[in-house]
């Protein structure tokens, strides 16, 4: 017991405790259909994780394998043999990774792995949590169920995934996070956490980072500003795939070019809370743009705010954009506030969607501020809409557009402010608008 706790203080960045050393057949793969030879081995369970020691030929013990108890999806086999599943397991292949096991203890082995998740899982919902494929196999208790406590949510998991490298960042966020649990704070601003603001962050702590917020259970708001990082949207997908307590999505970059990973996590994630939407200065290409209207079109989320600001938007990604609303409408008629502004695009092909809301839907805020001209058919699909408060800043308006707003204002009873500042509207029109709006 001693080297094998030697063992592990040395492999791992936090401490760690074997809660378990048991000698059993052992067989690591990336497949089960194949003919698996198992071999005798130390398996060691630990808070964190799960090793597996094999003896060289001088007798000392030596790590082989080790698992982190936070990647495993599936318990299977039966009474005599089992086998643990592990996905997105570092430092291994991409696809699923199987440890198989055959003991005369197995039961006390997968009790004490059962035991360690449902410790580092306590803030992840029950459909996300380990699959197991033969009941037979699965105890009647294990016990109280845990109750780490607030700090659960990032904590622990980050300890779990963290414990397969040293970091030195890793003491430095762990203090920032406690503080932010104990002031209460719900909104997590990634910018102003130590190692965020420099290219010095790595990809294991990003990526490490992302994992324990997915089943965060305290954070209601995530902010990223002008972070710089390749793994930024992977991280961020690897989040919102799982995460069902955030409720606002705050992205403010320059120019980065986000990844297909968010869309698809708004498309997969059922249980997701996300009301709030707002992007500023990144870019999408046709492929990410494809997997954002994607998502959009099959999201569950109760989206209230949807912002792309400066983002580069082109006629075809709006259009992607709105045709994908209209086929949701479990989402986008909760809709209160919708901004597309500094796109510099005609916003014309808005009129359809806009129309449908018109009858239907809950928006009362509109900003298409500094995206060019405006069409007459966009405005005419207003007076309808009960907004309260419309931005067409910094557009430009022919006298026909000009024309039709102050002929479509008197519609705007609802309307409790109107920015037209920077626009090329004529004196005369102006001054219908306001006489309309205010008598």
């Amino acid at each position: 017991k001693n080297a094998v706790d030697e063992a592990v203080s040395d492999y791992a960045a936090y401490c760690d405790i074997v809660r378990l050393s048991e000698m059993a057949n052992v067989c690591m793969t990336t497949s089960m259909t194949k003919k698996n030879k198992l071999s005798k081995k130390l398996i060691a369970v630990s808070l964190y994780r799960i090793f597996v020691f094999t003896k060289s030929t001088f007798g000392k013990i030596e790590l082989e394998r080790d698992f982190p108890v936070v990647a495993l999806v599936e318990i299977g086999g039966n009474s005599k043999q089992a086998y643990l599943k592990f996905t997105q397991v570092p430092k291994m292949v991409k696809q699923d990774y199987y440890l198989i096991l055959n003991s005369e203890n197995l039961m006390q082995i997968l009790n004490r792995v059962r035991e360690s998740y449902r410790r580092l899982s306590f803030g992840l919902h029950e459909d996300f949590q380990v699959k197991e494929t033969n009941k037979s196999l699965v105890p009647a208790s294990l016990g109280p169920e845990p109750n780490p406590g607030k700090a659960h949510g990032f904590r622990l998991t980050y300890d779990a995934w963290a414990a397969g490298f040293k970091s030195p960042l890793a003491p430095l966020l762990i203090d920032r996070v406690e503080m932010l649990y104990d002031a209460r704070k719900v909104d997590l601003e990634l910018h102003q956490l130590p190692g965020f603001s420099h290219k010095l962050l790595s990809k294991a702590d990003m990526i490490t980072f992302a994992r324990a917020l997915a089943s965060n259970s305290f954070f209601r708001g995530l902010i990223f500003k002008n972070i710089k990082h390749p793994d930024l949207f992977s991280s961020l997908g690897l989040i919102l795939a799982t995460n069902d307590t955030l409720t606002r999505l705050l992205v403010s970059g320059r120019g980065e070019e986000i990844s297909t990973d968010v869309g698809d996590a708004l498309r997969m994630n059922i249980h997701s809370q996300l009301q709030v939407v707002r992007l500023s200065g990144v870019r999408f290409s046709s492929k990410s743009m494809e997997s954002f209207a994607n998502g959009l079109r099959h999201c569950h989320a109760p989206l209230r705010v949807l912002a792309f600001k400066d983002c580069g938007l082109s006629g075809s990604a709006i259009s992607a954009l709105t045709t994908a609303l209209r086929s949701n409408w479990k989402v986008s008629l909760g809709i209160e506030s919708f901004s597309i502004s500094n796109n510099s695009v005609s916003v014309s092909t808005l009129h359809t969607f806009l129309s449908d809301l018109s009858a239907r839907g809950s928006l009362s805020r509109l900003e298409f501020a500094h995206n060019g001209a405006l069409s007459v058919e966009l405005l005419k699909s207003l007076k309808l809409v009960p907004l309260r408060y419309l931005s067409i800043r910094g557009s430009k308006l022919s006298a026909e557009v000009g024309d039709t707003l102050a002929i479509n204002s008197e519609q705007f009873s609802f309307l409790e402010a109107l920015d037209i500042s920077d626009t090329d509207i004529t004196s005369d029109s102006l001054l219908r608008v306001l006489r309309n709006l205010f008598t």
